[in-house]
């Protein structure tokens, strides 16, 4: 995960970014400047705010990178593309990725659903009021 049909999707819609070393590419993740329809509905509880979002999905890392911070980084970047809010989600077993979206500064907001009826928790980062 995430199988190389989603990361050649992600690059051609300009998605994907990635944390290397030297040459080696360490870790990814898809930095979605759109809707998400998946979002759309959120059961057992609700988004922080309504405001445009840019979302962060299939965070992946190398396993001899991980606990370096590097999924962090895609997310303090996802901060910085001038959306006052953002959005990710993780499967509820995922238990890692929870601790390290909450580290974060990201809210747990739900509960929402994938279009395969998979389900993920929901959370949202929303920034500072500064004219969005």
């Amino acid at each position: 995960y995430p199988n190389m049909d989603s990361i050649l999707n992600d690059i051609m819609h300009e998605y994907c970014y990635v944390i290397c070393d030297n040459d080696k590419v360490v870790a990814t993740a898809a930095i979605i400047d759109d809707v998400d329809p998946n979002y759309n509905i959120i059961v057992d509880g609700n988004w922080l705010s309504q405001h445009p979002y840019v979302c962060v999905h299939r965070v992946a890392c190398l396993p001899d990178y991980k606990g370096q911070g590097l999924a962090g980084r895609f997310l303090s970047y996802a901060k910085t593309l001038g959306r006052k809010s953002v959005r990710i989600d993780t499967h509820e077993d995922n238990l890692s990725m929870q601790r390290m979206i909450l580290k974060n500064g990201f809210s747990h907001c739900g509960t929402v659903f994938m279009s395969d009826g998979a389900k993920r928790y929901a959370y949202e980062w929303v920034g500072e009021s500064d004219g969005f």
